[in-house]
Order: structure tokens, then C-alpha cells, then sequence
């Protein structure tokens, strides 16, 4: 069963950071035969309280069912409506190919509903990379106007992604994954999504310090 969405109010970041874990373990589960995952399972396989995981998943709409848990394929079906990896996106990654070869086969794109069309390096222009054309920029933001991209995932150094969004903006681009080391400012009408590198590493090296490395 599925109730109406919570969708008249902005579902927080931490929220839909957490949706995907859930979603990776109920698609394992459901590969194995479960019809039926309960809070408590979802919560002991991601390292989070149960009641969490009960407050999160309400953001989607699903109900569970007493005894048994949330139907896993609904379940399922309503993360990826919340997350939209269910519908299909464009992107192009932005930076050197060799770095986009190597981040392709780490990630694949196409289980999160992307498809990338190419990879914008002017060194690399005329040839192709992760499977795709390698456009200079220039080609790339001519092309937008009859093939447009959804997504932009730049990868480059910092001094330059400032002035390499406004030009992808300008072409029509809605949507930025920033891989850059910098902030970047955008219109009202354009989403920026960080990859936040340096505060991840903060965190892995203020672990290691815990236990003594």
C-alpha cells in the first residue's frame, strides 16, 4: 500500500542520502526471494535506528504492513520515484577522459537512470572515451541546442569551474554534479549538487586517528 507522498514540504538531504542504502538492501533481498522487509532489518543492515528508518521511509509513501514489513517491490519502486533514478537522464561529464573512463567503470551510470552521451575534454576532442564521443567544449555547448543534456558532472580544476558553469548554464544546462574543489554559483533556476571529496577524507582521517594510524 502506498499513501500520498509528503511532498508538500522539501524532503531533507540527510533523508535522501539515506534512501539509496535502504534501497540497496531491499534490491539484494528481493533478488534472494524476500517478498517482505521490515524496519528492523533495514535499520540493523544500515547501522541506523529502527524509528529512523520508519521516518525516513514515510517520506515516500509506502506502508507497511503489521507483522510482515514494507512490500520490497513497492518499496523499491517508491525510493526510486523519490530519488528519480526511475526516469531517464542525460548527462555529460565534463573534464579529462581518462578520469571519466575511470569513474564510469567505478559507477556505473546507467543503474541510476543516466546515460552519458559524451565527455567534454578539448584535449581529448574527436576521439571517444568511456564509451562515447569526446567533444571540445565549444561542440558540446553548440550541441546543446538540439541535443540537449540534463546533467553536467564537472571534474576540473577549481579556478575553472566557475567560468565553465556559467558557459554550460548559458547552453541550457539544469542540473551540475560538482566534483570541483570550489563553490560554485548558479541561478535560481539551475541545481548544484556538491561532491563533497574533502569532507568525506575529513572523515575517513579523523577515523583513522581514533584507532591510532
Amino acid at each position: 500500500m502506498k499513501e500520498e507522498q509528503q511532498n508538500s514540504e522539501q524532503i531533507p538531504d540527510n533523508v535522501l542520502r539515506r534512501l539509496p542504502k535502504y534501497l540497496a538492501v531491499a534490491q539484494v533481498l528481493e533478488g534472494m526471494g524476500w517478498d517482505f522487509v521490515t524496519s528492523a532489518d533495514l535499520a540493523r543492515a544500515c547501522e541506523v535506528k529502527e524509528m529512523l528508518v520508519r521516518k525516513d521511509l514515510a517520506w515516500t509513501g509506502v506502508v507497511g504492513r503489521p507483522r510482515f514489513g514494507y512490500p520490497i517491490h513497492g518499496l523499491i519502486g517508491a525510493i526510486l520515484d523519490v530519488v528519480g533514478w526511475n526516469r531517464q537522464r542525460t548527462i555529460a561529464f565534463v573534464g579529462q577522459a581518462d578520469i571519466a573512463t575511470a569513474l564510469t567503470k567505478a559507477f556505473p551510470f546507467s543503474r541510476y537512470g543516466l546515460r552519458l552521451t559524451c565527455v567534454v575534454d578539448d584535449a581529448s576532442a574527436g576521439s571517444s572515451a568511456a564509451g562515447v564521443p569526446a567533444l571540445s567544449l565549444s561542440d558540446f555547448l553548440a550541441q546543446q541546442a538540439t541535443e540537449p543534456v540534463a546533467i553536467a558532472l564537472i571534474a576540473i580544476p577549481p579556478e575553472q569551474a566557475q567560468s565553465v558553469a556559467d558557459r554550460l548554464v548559458s547552453a541550457g544546462v539544469k542540473g551540475i554534479w560538482n566534483f570541483a574543489a570550489t563553490t560554485i554559483a548558479v541561478p535560481d533556476d539551475v541545481r548544484v549538487v556538491d561532491a563533497d571529496l574533502a569532507s568525506s577524507l575529513a572523515i575517513l582521517c579523523y577515523e583513522l586517528v581514533r584507532i591510532g594510524q
